[in-house]
C-alpha cells in the first residue's frame, strides 16, 4: 500500500545527481521526555513486562553501577537497585520470567539478574565473556551468547547457554565456534526461533561475511549463505514482520530469507552510520536512527518500505545521538535515552513516534530529491509545487546533506540539538491556481520556521539556480517571546529561467543578506524547474475605488484591481492623460491629491503590465473634484482699535467661511498670541509680556481644506505699571533694642497708587495695612529673645513690589539659666516669659548643647545616634502668657519650640508634657506637632496654667515609635523648661 501511495503523489523519475526520497506524508513525531539522573553513553534500555524501561549502567567519566526506570504513564525516569558491577557497552536480555540478564561490560566479565518486583540485583553464574558479544533469548527461555572477548582480551571461540532456571553455563555444539572466534558480529531471532549469526572479526583484521544458524531443538550450527560483505564494525540484523532479516553496514544493505536461506541486495539507507539503531515500529516499520559518520553523530531518522524495498527520510532527531539507549514502550513509540552529542555525553531522552502516514493528493505535491550535484533539495522537472519534505528540517548537523544550500555556499552553525535556536524546517513554493510554473507566472513561498520575534526571515529568489544572484523579494518577522514553530507566506511573480532556486535566511542580526554569520543563523535553499512560455495575453484590471459619480476631494485613495495568469507587475493609475502614480505590488492602490487637477469633471484609469510587456486597461471613471479654494474671513472685535490696555487682556475675533472654520489663530505682530477651536473665539492675553508703547494685532482663520484667512490689523496702546513703589520703615530705628509690645510703622509711595504694605519678621508675617500711615503692633514675646530682620513690603495696583529691611533686638525678661540641682534651664522669677535661649541647642553629644541631657534630675537621656543638624534635634524652648501680664494660674500661655526636622509631614513627632511641680514631676500630656517641612521649624501650642509655684514643660521630639515622656530612639531629643508661677 506505501508503494502505490507512493507513486500516486506522482513523484518523477530520478535526474543524474539525484537521490530519492520519501514523501510528504512520511512522518515522524519525536518529543522530548523526562530526563535521567547521569549522563549515560553505552548504556542498555530493556522494556519490562509491567511496561516501564530499566536504564542500566553506560558511561560517563568513568562506568557507572547506577540504573533508572522510565515510566511511560508519567514520562519520567526514577532511581532502582544499582548493580554490583560498574559496566558499559554490557548486554541486557529480558528473560521469561521478567528478570533481566546483565553480561560482562566494558570493566567486567560478571553476570547480573535484575528484579523488577523487588528492584534489585543479584550475582548469577560467571563466564569468560566481557565484550562486544552477542545475547539472544530462545524460544525455550534460555540465552544463546555467542562469541566476544574474554579475560585476556582474546576474541571467545565458543557460545554457550544460560539457563535461568539453574543461573548456570553450559556449551553448545561447537562444530564451527571452536574453530573460528569472532567479536563486534550481528544475531537475530528467526520467527522460527533459530538465530541467525553474521559478521565480525577476530581481532587480527580478519573480517567475515560468512552467515551461521543455530538450532536451538538440536542445539547446532549451519551454515546458511554468505553475504558477500566483509564487516567488523557496522552491522546490524533486524526480523522484519515478513520474517526476513535486514542487515545493514556502513553503506550497503542486504535481505536474508530464511526460507531459502539466501542473501541479497536492497537499497542501501541515505546516511552511512555505524554504532545505530533498527527497531521495528509498531506498524511494522524498519526504523533506522542514531549512530555517527566520521566521528559525527547523525541525526536523521530513515524508514525502511519493504514493500518496494527503498528508504524515506521521515524526520530527525531532537538531539543527535550516538551510543544512545532504546527501546520499545507503550503501543506506538521508541525511547531513545542518553548517548553522545557533539558536545558531550547526554542525559536527556525523547520519544520517537513512527506515524506511517503516506502522500495523498493534493497535499503532496512535488517532493524535493537532494541533489548531490547542486548540494541543495531540486524538484527536477516542471510541475505545479515543490516542497522540501523534511530534507531541510533543523540546523547543522540535525539537518539531512546540511547546510542544503547551493554548492554549500553558505554553512550554517554545526549543532546536535532539534530546535534549539533558529531553524528553517521546511520550504514550499506553489502557484495558486495549480497551473505548472511558468516565467511570469506568481507563486507563493511557504516557510516553516522556528523562530521568536528577535529574528527576521530573509526570502531571496534567483532565476538561475546553477549560477545565483540572489534578490530579496521580502523581509517576514516572527512573533512571541519564545520559539515557535510559525508557518509564513508571500508570493512573488517567477522570472525568466529554467531552473531556478528560492533562499531562506533565517537571522538574529539586522543584515539583509543571503548569508548571515550569526551563530545561530539557518540558511536553507530550494530549487525547481520553470517552463518558459511565451505569454501574449494581457492583464485584466479596473478601477475599483473611488465609486463613479463621487465627489471627491483633498487627497483620496485610489485602487485597482488586477490579474494575470502569469502575474501582474505593476498598475499605472492615470487622471485623464496624466500618469498619477504606480504601484507594484498588491493590492494595488495610489494617493492622489485632487487639487493637482483642479475642480471638475475628471476620468480615472488604470493599466495593468506583465513580465512580458502585455498591458491591459481598465474602463473609465468618472469622478467631480470640488475642493475648497476659499479662505475664511476674520476680524478682531476686542478690544478696539485705539484702545488703551494693560495687565491681562481679553482678546475676541469673529470668523465665517461656507464649509467651517476650524480653528483661528491671534497673533501681536508676527508672535502667535494663542489658538482657539471653537466659536466665540477668544483667549487672554498678558500684555505686560511685551513693553509699553503701540502694539498691531491680528487674527488668522482655517478651514478643513487648509485655506487661511487674515483680518486687518488693530492697534492698541500697551500702558502698563511698571515703575515699583518705594517704602522706609520709620520706627523702630535700626540696631534698636525692644521689649513687650512694639508699634512698627512705615511710609509709602506710589506714582499710580499704593494698595497695601506687608510687615514680616524674617519670614514670618505678622500684619498687613491698606491705608497711610503705614503700621502695626507687634508682640516681640512671641519669638523669644534675640536680633531680627524686619521688612516693609509695599505693594502697587499693578503688583510691582518695594521692599526696606532693618535689624533689631528683642530682649524681653525671663532668660532661663541651668539650675545645677534641678538640672534643666529654670526662670527662678515670676515673669510673663521663659526662654531657654542656646540652652538646650544640640542634642546630647551633637552639638553646643550644654548640661545634657537637661531633663529634671537627668531623669532621660538622649539618643546619640546622628550629627547635628543633619538629624533631630531639640534647640530651644519658650513660654509666655498671651496678654503680656505675668505667670499665674490661669493664665493662658503659648509654648515655642524650636526643633531641627529631619522629615516633613512624616515620621519626626514632638510630643509635649506639662508639671505643676518641677521638684516633683507628674506629667500632663498635652499635644503631639508633626514638622511641615525640614530643617530649623517652631511648632506651637497653648494651654492653661494650672495650679503651682515651679512649674516645668517638656519637649519630647521623637524619629518613629509611639509617644511618650521618655522614648528610647537613637535619634529621639528630651529637653525640659522650669519657670515660677506666682
Amino acid at each position: 500500500m506505501l508503494a502505490a501511495l507512493h507513486l500516486a503523489c506522482g513523484q518523477p523519475p530520478l535526474s543524474p545527481g539525484e537521490e530519492p526520497l520519501g514523501t510528504t506524508g512520511s512522518s515522524l513525531t519525536s518529543t522530548m521526555t523526562g530526563s535521567m539522573s547521569a549522563y549515560r553513553t553505552g548504556a542498555t534500555a530493556t522494556r519490562l513486562q509491567n511496561g516501564k524501561v530499566l536504564i542500566a549502567g553506560g558511561y560517563n567519566s568513568g562506568n557507572l553501577q547506577s540504573s533508572e526506570l522510565y515510566d511511560p504513564a508519567t514520562g519520567t525516569f526514577t532511581p532502582t537497585g544499582s548493580m554490583s558491577a560498574a559496566r558499559s557497552t554490557h548486554t541486557a536480555t529480558l528473560l521469561n520470567d521478567g528478570r533481566v540478564l546483565v553480561i560482562g561490560g566494558a570493566s567486567t566479565n560478571t553476570c547480573e539478574l535484575y528484579d523488577p518486583t523487588t528492584g534489585t540485583w543479584s550475582a548469577t553464574g560467571a563466564m569468560n565473556v566481557r565484550r562486544e558479544h552477542t545475547a539472544t533469548l530462545l524460544p525455550n527461555g534460555k540465552v544463546l551468547v555467542v562469541g566476544g572477548v574474554d579475560d585476556w582480551g582474546s576474541t571467545f571461540a565458543q557460545s554457550v547457554l544460560y539457563n535461568p532456571a539453574t543461573g548456570t553455563w553450559q556449551s553448545t555444539q561447537s562444530t564451527h565456534f571452536t574453530a573460528v572466534s569472532r567479536r563486534r558480529h550481528a544475531a537475530a531471532r528467526l520467527a522460527d526461533g533459530r538465530v541467525l549469526i553474521t559478521g565480525g572479526t577476530n581481532g587480527s583484521q580478519t573480517y567475515y561475511s560468512d552467515a551461521w544458524l543455530y538450532d536451538p531443538v538440536s542445539d547446532s550450527w549451519s551454515q546458511t549463505g554468505n553475504t558477500s560483505i566483509a564487516s567488523a564494525l557496522f552491522t546490524s540484523l533486524t526480523l522484519l514482520p515478513s520474517g526476513k532479516v535486514l542487515m545493514i553496514t556502513w553503506s550497503t544493505a542486504k535481505l536474508y530469507d530464511p526460507a531459502t536461506g539466501t542473501w541479497s541486495d536492497t537499497q542501501a539507507p541515505f546516511s552511512p552510520r555505524e554504532f545505530h539503531h533498527v527497531m521495528v515500529s509498531p506498524l511494522g516499520h524498519a526504523i533506522l536512527f542514531g549512530g555517527r559518520s566520521n566521528d559525527t553523530p547523525v541525526g536523521s531518522v530513515e524508514r525502511y518500505v519493504a514493500s518496494s524495498g527503498t528508504w524515506e527520510v521521515i524526520g530527525m532527531l531532537q538531539r543527535v545521538r550516538d551510543f544512545s539507549a532504546a527501546a520499545l514502550v507503550g503501543t506506538d513509540k521508541i525511547l531513545v535515552a542518553g548517548g553522545s552529542g557533539i558536545w558531550g555525553n547526554l542525559y536527556d531522552a525523547e520519544l520517537l513516534q513512527d506515524d506511517g502516514a503516506a502522500c495523498t493528493a493534493p497535499n503532496c505535491g512535488q517532493e524535493a530529491r537532494y541533489d548531490s550535484t547542486l548540494q541543495a533539495p531540486k524538484c527536477g522537472t516542471v510541475g505545479n509545487s515543490c516542497f522540501s519534505g523534511v530534507l531541510v528540517d533543523g540546523r547543522g548537523t540535525v539537518e539531512f546533506r546540511w547546510p542544503n544550500t547551493l554548492n554549500r555556499s553558505c554553512a550554517t552553525e554545526s549543532g546536535d540539538s532539534y530546535h534549539v535556536g533558529l531553524s528553517i524546517d521546511s520550504l514550499k513554493v506553489y502557484t495558486a491556481d495549480g497551473t505548472s510554473f511558468a516565467d511570469g507566472k506568481t507563486v507563493t513561498i511557504e516557510a516553516k520556521v522556528w523562530a521568536n520575534s528577535s529574528a527576521k526571515l530573509n526570502l531571496f529568489k534567483a532565476a538561475d539556480a546553477a549560477n545565483p544572484s540572489w534578490q530579496l523579494i521580502t523581509t517576514l518577522s516572527p512573533i512571541g517571546t519564545t520559539n515557535t514553530t510559525q508557518v509564513f507566506r508571500t508570493t512573488y511573480a517567477l522570472p525568466s529561467g529554467s531552473l531556478q532556486a528560492i533562499r531562506a535566511s533565517l537571522r538574529y542580526g539586522t543584515d539583509t543578506l543571503p548569508c548571515t554569520t550569526y551563530d545561530y543563523d539557518d540558511h536553507d535553499d530550494l530549487v525547481f524547474a520553470v517552463q518558459s512560455v511565451p505569454d501574449t495575453t494581457p492583464p485584466a484590471t479596473a478601477i475599483t475605488a473611488p465609486a463613479a459619480g463621487a465627489t471627491v476631494s483633498g487627497s483620496v485613495t485610489l485602487s485597482a484591481s488586477a490579474s494575470d495568469a502569469r502575474g501582474v507587475t505593476k498598475v499605472e493609475f492615470y487622471v485623464g492623460a496624466r500618469l498619477a502614480g504606480t504601484d507594484t505590488s498588491a493590492p494595488f492602490s495610489l494617493s492622489w491629491n485632487t487639487l493637482t487637477d483642479g475642480n471638475g469633471s475628471h476620468t480615472l484609469t488604470s493599466k495593468a503590465y506583465d513580465a512580458a510587456g502585455n498591458v491591459g486597461t481598465s474602463s473609465g471613471v468618472t469622478v467631480t473634484v470640488s475642493n475648497d479654494l476659499t479662505p475664511p474671513s476674520v476680524s478682531i472685535t476686542a478690544p478696539t482699535a485705539g484702545t488703551t490696555v494693560s495687565g491681562t487682556v481679553s482678546l475676541q475675533a469673529s470668523a465665517s467661511d461656507d464649509r467651517g472654520v476650524v480653528r483661528v489663530e491671534l497673533y501681536q505682530g508676527t508672535t502667535l498670541i494663542g489658538t482657539d477651536t471653537a466659536a466665540p473665539y477668544s483667549l487672554s492675553w498678558n500684555s505686560r509680556t511685551v513693553a509699553n508703547g503701540i502694539r498691531s494685532l491680528t487674527a488668522k482663520a482655517y478651514d478643513a481644506a487648509g485655506n487661511v484667512g487674515t483680518s486687518a490689523a488693530v492697534t492698541v496702546l500697551v500702558d502698563n505699571d511698571v515703575t515699583s513703589p518705594t517704602v522706609s520703615i520709620t520706627s523702630p530705628t535700626s540696631g534698636a533694642t525692644v521689649a513687650g509690645t512694639v508699634t512698627i510703622t512705615a511710609t509709602a509711595s506710589d506714582d499710580r497708587g499704593v494698595q497695601k504694605v506687608d510687615f514680616y519678621r524674617g519670614s514670618t508675617l505678622l500684619g498687613t495695612d491698606t491705608s497711610a500711615p503705614y503700621g502695626i503692633d507687634w508682640n516681640t514675646l512671641q519669638g523669644g529673645n534675640g536680633t531680627y530682620s524686619l521688612t516693609a513690603t509695599v505693594s502697587d495696583l499693578a503688583g510691582n513690589v518695594g521692599t526696606a529691611t532693618l535689624s533689631v533686638t528683642v530682649n524681653n525678661p525671663g532668660g532661663a539659666s541651668y539650675d545645677p540641682v534641678l538640672k534643666a534651664p529654670k526662670c527662678g522669677a515670676t515673669g510673663a516669659r521663659c526662654d531657654s535661649g542656646a540652652l538646650l541647642s544640640g542634642r546630647a553629644n551633637l552639638g553646643p548643647e550644654t548640661n545634657a541631657p537637661n531633663t529634671l534630675q537627668g531623669s532621660c537621656a538622649d539618643g546619640t545616634t546622628g550629627s547635628y543638624h543633619g538629624d533631630e534635634s531639640l534647640d530651644q524652648i519658650a513660654i509666655y502668657t498671651l496678654d503680656g501680664t505675668p505667670f499665674a494660674p490661669g493664665k493662658t500661655v503659648q509654648i515655642d519650640v524650636t526643633v531641627w526636622a529631619y522629615t516633613a509631614g512624616g515620621s519626626d513627632k514632638l510630643d509635649l508634657y506639662y508639671a505643676s511641680d518641677a521638684t516633683n514631676p507628674v506629667w500632663t500630656y498635652l499635644t503631639t506637632l508633626t514638622p511641615t517641612a525640614t530643617g530649623s521649624r517652631v511648632l506651637s501650642a497653648t494651654y492653661v496654667l494650672p495650679s503651682g509655684t515651679l512649674q516645668a514643660v517638656r519637649g519630647n521630639f521623637r524619629y518613629g515609635g509611639s509617644a511618650g515622656t521618655c522614648t528610647t530612639g537613637s535619634y529621639d531629643d528630651r529637653d525640659d523648661l522650669v519657670f515660677a508661677v506666682q
